[in-house]
């Protein structure tokens, strides 16, 4: 039963203004630990990476500020907000470090305000930037996790998804699949599947690995050249992937058709009632 918060279309404002405050104090606190590792060579080096917390904090503000549930102004708002919070970070953070040296905030102030006149500010922000809008990008998943869940977990998004180059999942006409009594009853696809006699199990290099039957497999969502092939139980939600360039792959979907999975492209797909 759906509760009375998926039916909050949420605010834009809200959304806007707790991106950029949670983006903000990820940048300040970016650049406090580069202030602060500047005599320690590795460690200004590795700081650096502090960047890719600024777009995940711009999606976390979004969300829990409850901001309006519309995709295209989630991702443009995070993005926005995710750069120019570097804008008034660096000044925040040369302030910080100055206030203890000169007691006053008028006098920190003025330093800064000086040490800014003389720098490129314009170069260093451009170059701070870089890294919250590429980890912006990155957590794109999130956020359409708030503002669409049920498109998010449709197999077809996964399937559409960039997996790979267009020979990835390239499967030519006529690709021969093997009979039936061809198929040998343990196998791999690739290295993120096994198959077992009625048992598949998936092997993913960073994620726990899953278990479950051939039966369980309602449907498979056949992706592009670039997507994956996913299959779906009988809920319409993804169970694993696999690409028609891994190492057998049509010995797995000659393997699913003697279950009697369906493949599906992913264009024709239904998701279930």
């Amino acid at each position: 039963m759906r509760t009375a918060e998926s039916y909050n279309p949420g605010s834009a404002l809200r959304g806007v203004l707790g991106s950029f405050l949670c983006a903000f104090l990820a940048s300040t606190v970016w650049f406090l630990l580069i202030a602060g590792s500047r005599n320690w060579v590795w460690g200004r080096k590795l700081t650096v990476l502090g960047g890719f917390l600024t777009g995940p904090a711009a999606c976390l503000g979004y969300w829990r500020f409850r901001g309006l549930r519309k995709k295209r102004f989630a991702y443009h708002a995070v993005r926005l907000c995710a750069i120019l919070s570097v804008l008034p970070a660096f000044p925040v953070m040369l302030l910080l470090e100055a206030l203890p040296s000169y007691g006053s905030l008028g006098a920190a102030w003025e330093v800064v305000r000086r040490n800014l006149s003389l720098m490129d500010y314009a170069e260093t922000l451009l170059y701070a930037c870089f890294l919250p809008l590429l980890s912006a990008e990155l957590c794109q998943k999130r956020l359409l996790l708030y503002t669409d869940p049920a498109w998010a977990r449709d197999p077809r998004y996964a399937a559409a998804q960039y997996a790979g180059g267009l020979l990835y999942n390239y499967r030519p006409d006529g690709m021969p699949l093997p009979c039936g009594d061809e198929i040998p009853l343990r196998f791999k696809v690739g290295s993120v599947l096994e198959v077992d006699g009625e048992f598949i199990r998936t092997t993913p290099s960073l994620r726990r690995e899953r278990r479950f039957s051939a039966q369980e497999v309602a449907g498979v969502v056949l992706g592009p050249n670039t997507g994956s092939n996913v299959l779906c139980d009988c809920q319409g939600r993804p169970l694993a992937k696999f690409a028609w360039s891994m190492e057998n792959a049509a010995l797995f979907a000659a393997y699913l058709m003697e279950w009697g999975v369906e493949l599906i492209p992913y264009e024709d797909y239904q998701t279930p009632i």
